[in-house]
């Protein structure tokens, strides 16, 4: 099972120097080897082919006139809040501000900068929280009665299903504890960035589906993909996708328009309409799919244009989020399973198969 080893470093290290002032800064720091892209590479994409399913919420073509989705409050293309206050968006604020310091300014991130950033990250009520409990919703729910993956019994019993506390937290946690001692910090800044990734897509995935018993997850869903901005301003994850696709992130942007469509037009609690949700969460899985991998494919491509430590960064991140795309996903290359860690990585090889596998948002 491809969370094993990860399980048994969460046994290791589960509740390891979570207090920044458990570490002492060391002035030392691994030397860092290599240069980095001249600029990142922009993977191919030829979405000429692509079509939206007859299903799918269109709002972009006629305010939704052509499709078959009633009228509704997302036809005029702007997400409308469900609630005033959407705590979702300071922890995507929390997520830019990290990326700011750590992997975004071009600079080799420094023990203080890790220990900034962990001051972030470990917030009360912000991104740490929300990691620790997080559970991937693509995958089956534990059997009966109440659970979290807050639990430990529950995360130990269910590390797949509960990536957040098993896999996500344990992996960003020792990334900060290495990156403050000084220990490789290209490659402990892409293990966080590649874990709080995941965690804004799985979040985005999640919500939308608790959508069903709680309304008011529907803005969190939107905030976790956009960071509470419109289409033109995205933040997060929005702009990581529109920055390497934006008519993928138009894509994903019309299916959490979709979600709060559903959502106006079945605003039962419980909602009744499940198959209105369906159509729109299907619609939201397959655009956000495309985004991830098509960011991912960035990274391969990267892989090959950096040298030293730079490229060996980019394969960290890959290591990580690769294996999170899951066999489940349909049209997964049996290649990719063995790519993320090979030491004679092909990030080429890498984009053509991420491309043929996720071919349309």
């Amino acid at each position: 099972m491809r969370y094993v080893a990860c399980l048994g470093l969460l046994l290791i290290i589960g509740c390891a120097k979570e207090n920044p002032t458990e570490t002492e800064l060391d002035n030392t720091q691994d030397p860092v080897s290599g240069e980095s892209c001249e600029s990142l590479p922009t993977p191919s994409l030829n979405l000429s082919s692509c079509r939206p399913k007859d299903t799918d919420y269109l709002p972009r073509e006629s305010n939704s006139a052509g499709d078959t989705w009633e009228s509704c409050i997302s036809d005029n293309g702007v997400y409308s809040q469900l609630e005033l206050s959407v705590s979702s968006i300071e922890r995507v604020a929390g997520f830019d501000q990290i990326a700011d310091i750590l992997w975004r300014s071009g600079n080799v991130p420094t023990p203080e900068d890790f220990l900034s950033a962990r001051d972030i990250y470990t917030v009360e009520q912000g991104l740490r929280t929300r990691v620790m409990r997080r559970y991937d919703p693509r995958l089956v729910a534990p059997d009966g009665g109440e659970w979290s993956c807050g639990d430990q019994a529950t995360y130990l019993a269910y590390p797949e299903f509960c990536i957040g506390p098993s896999t996500i937290g344990p992996l960003v946690s020792q990334a900060f504890v290495d990156g403050i001692e000084g220990k490789t910090p290209l490659e402990n800044a892409a293990q966080i960035e590649a874990g709080l990734t995941w965690f804004l897509y799985v979040s985005v995935l999640k919500e939308a589906k608790t959508c069903i018993e709680t309304a008011k997850d529907c803005d969190s869903s939107w905030a976790y993909y956009s960071g509470g901005t419109q289409r033109d301003a995205p933040q997060g994850l929005a702009a990581m996708v529109q920055s390497v696709s934006p008519e993928t992130h138009d894509r994903v942007f019309d299916a959490i328009l979709a979600l709060r469509c559903w959502r106006d037009l079945d605003s039962a609690v419980p909602a009744q309409n499940t198959e209105l949700w369906q159509l729109a969460s299907t619609q939201l899985e397959q655009a956000l799919n495309h985004g991830m991998t098509t960011w991912m494919r960035q990274k391969a491509l990267a892989v090959e244009c950096a040298t030293g430590d730079y490229a060996q960064a980019h394969q960290t991140y890959l290591k990580f989020s690769g294996p999170l795309l899951g066999p489940w996903l349909e049209s997964y290359p049996d290649e990719l399973s063995q790519a993320w860690e090979s030491t004679d990585f092909d990030g080429s090889s890498v984009d053509n198969l991420l491309e043929q596998a996720f071919a349309c948002p």
